[in-house]
C-alpha cells in the first residue's frame, strides 16, 4: 500500500488500472485491485448490494447541500465523512425498508411535526410545527431563532410505466429566509419558491416521499439548532413487509468446552 501526496492535478481516486485510490483517515492511499475477489451470483446478494449502491448515491446527492455537511459535523456523531455518517445513521432502516418515510436527512435534534405537506406539479408547500424545549447538543442554545433554512428532500421511485427508463427522482431544495419566525408549538407554513412544472415528474410515480427539515442558522457563533422526523408520503405508503430477514438464532447448547495453551 502506497500514500500519495497532493501535487499539481490533486490528488487521483477511484481506479486506475489495477490500481485503487481510496481516501483513509484524511489521507489518499493506493493499493493493488485483488484478483481473488469472487463475486456472488445469489439473487439475494446482487439485490442487497445493488440496494446500498442506489443508497449511497442518495447520500452523496443529499450531502451536496452546504447546510447539511455543516449540521452532520457540528452533531460530532462517529465518521470522518458526512456522507458517510448519513449512511450510516440510515443503515438500519435502509436494510430494512429502503428509502422510506424513515430515511433521516440529518440527525436527532428538535422534534419536528409535520401537519401537512402539498405538492403538485407547480408547488411544494410545508405546513408544520415545532417543539424546541429540549436540545440535544451541548453548544445549542436552545433558543429557535431566524435566519432558518427550510430545506426538502423530494425522492420519487416506482415509475407508473414499466417501461420507464427512468426509475427514481431526487430533488433537493433549500432556501434561506431571515424575516420568518417560528413560535414554539405553533403551526406555519413556507412554500419554496419554484418555477411552473419544477415538479412535473411526480406525475410519473406511483411514490413520492418529501423529507423537510429546518435548520436554524448561527453563523456568527457556528452553532446550529433544526427540526426534522423523517419522510412523509405523498404518494404511496412504507412497505408492509421488511427487505430483510434477521439470521435465524441457532439452538442452544447444553455443551462448552474451552483450551488455552500459552
Amino acid at each position: 500500500m502506497a500514500r500519495i501526496r497532493s501535487g499539481v492535478l490533486g490528488t487521483p481516486t477511484g481506479k486506475i488500472g489495477k490500481t485503487v485510490y481510496r481516501r483513509l483517515n484524511k489521507k489518499t492511499v493506493a493499493s493493488g485491485l485483488s484478483e481473488n475477489r469472487k463475486k456472488s451470483n445469489s439473487e439475494a446478494v446482487i439485490q442487497n448490494e445493488n440496494l446500498f449502491a442506489q443508497v449511497t448515491k442518495l447520500c452523496n446527492f443529499v450531502n451536496k447541500s452546504t447546510i447539511i455537511k455543516n449540521v452532520w459535523k457540528f452533531s460530532k456523531l462517529p465518521g470522518t465523512y458526512t456522507n458517510l455518517k448519513l449512511f450510516k445513521h440510515n443503515y438500519n432502516s435502509i436494510r430494512s425498508w429502503d428509502v422510506s418515510s424513515d430515511f433521516h436527512i440529518l440527525p436527532d435534534n428538535l422534534q419536528y411535526f409535520n401537519e401537512d405537506i402539498l405538492l403538485c406539479k407547480d408547488k411544494l408547500e410545508i405546513r408544520f410545527y415545532v417543539d424546541y424545549a429540549v436540545t440535544v447538543y451541548k453548544k445549542q442554545t436552545g433558543d429557535f431563532l431566524p435566519p432558518y433554512a427550510f430545506l426538502s428532500l423530494i425522492y420519487a421511485k416506482d415509475p407508473v410505466s414499466p417501461k420507464s427508463k427512468i426509475k427514481k427522482v431526487s430533488q433537493f431544495l433549500s432556501e434561506i429566509q431571515t424575516g420568518f419566525q417560528i413560535i414554539p408549538k405553533q403551526k406555519s407554513s413556507f412554500t419554496f419558491a419554484s418555477q411552473d412544472d419544477s415538479f412535473s415528474y411526480i406525475d410519473d410515480f406511483n411514490t413520492v416521499i418529501v423529507f423537510p427539515a429546518i435548520v436554524s442558522l448561527n453563523e456568527t457563533k457556528k452553532t446550529y439548532e433544526w427540526a426534522e422526523n423523517g419522510g412523509f408520503y405523498v404518494k404511496g405508503s412504507k412497505p408492509e413487509i421488511s427487505l430483510y430477514n434477521p439470521p435465524p438464532v441457532p439452538p442452544a447448547s447444553n455443551k462448552e468446552s474451552f483450551i488455552k495453551f500459552d
